[in-house]
């Protein structure tokens, strides 16, 4: 199991360099050039083996990625000199107590990060607070409400469940092979209410369907979602309710007057 699972990361960090993938889908969701980050500082939270951040060391000089785990920056240490990467800080570090100054970073990245922080609201704090005015926060999380299998566990309707349930539920369909321990997935609504608090109106959200259903043209719902803003604006909804995952990102406004 163990051999399979290094396996499994080093071919994710392979793929993510032969694609480009990674924190830079970020970039593309959100209509960010490449060249813009080339003299940005930039933090990677939440940076695992590095095989997100990687890709994106082609084009920013000012890098940093952090993460809790020792073991997995030691692996990634090992990539970064294999691949010849020098332009990548690594840094242990706690992602509710960020080892940084105020105002420091351009661009903050999190990746499948917020679900597993103890204190959800202090990790949205000290995000906030290392970015610089005018900076923007990128993170991506699963979906609490994601009408599908829950992406760690691989069961389904976990979070319809009550919060208290949850592992219980977990245990049970799994025979206590799994646990559902260290994961609170946000719902849309609850990353409404966090975002608001540090950044206002000042904020996207986007999901990995981004449903349109305007297409065929000749379509009878397609003209009813083209015709009714009501429509539109319901269907949208229903997606960031129910969709697999929510891709956000936050800008920090420069303080006026």
């Amino acid at each position: 199991m163990g051999l399979n699972l290094i396996k499994k990361n080093i071919n994710s960090i392979v793929d993510s360099l032969n694609n480009g993938n990674g924190v830079m889908h970020f970039l593309d969701r959100f209509g960010m050039r490449k060249d813009e980050i080339l003299k940005k500082a930039i933090l990677d939270v939440g940076c695992g083996f590095c095989n997100n951040t990687l890709p994106l060391s082609k084009f920013c000089k000012n890098l940093i990625a952090l993460d809790i785990s020792l073991p997995h920056l030691i692996v990634a240490r090992k990539m970064l000199q294999e691949q010849g990467v020098s332009n990548l800080v690594l840094a242990c570090g706690c992602s509710e107590a960020l080892p940084f100054s105020d105002k420091q970073f351009d661009y903050v990245f999190a990746s499948g990060v917020i679900e597993h922080v103890q204190d959800q609201n202090r990790f949205a704090a000290e995000t906030y607070r290392v970015l610089k005015d005018d900076g923007n926060f990128f993170f991506s999380s699963p979906n609490r409400f994601f009408i599908g299998r829950e992406p760690h566990v691989g069961i389904p309707l976990v979070g319809f469940l009550p919060r208290k349930l949850m592992k219980l539920y977990v245990n049970v369909l799994t025979g206590r092979k799994l646990t559902y321990e260290g994961k609170r997935l946000l719902s849309y609504r609850e990353l409404v209410k966090l975002l608001r608090k540090y950044y206002k109106k000042n904020w996207e959200c986007q999901t990995y369907l981004n449903v349109d259903i305007s297409s065929p043209a000749k379509s009878t719902i397609g003209k009813i979602y083209r015709q009714y803003a009501f429509f539109r604006r319901t269907v949208t909804l229903l997606d960031k309710i129910f969709c697999k995952a929510h891709i956000i990102c936050g800008f920090k406004r420069r303080p006026t007057g």
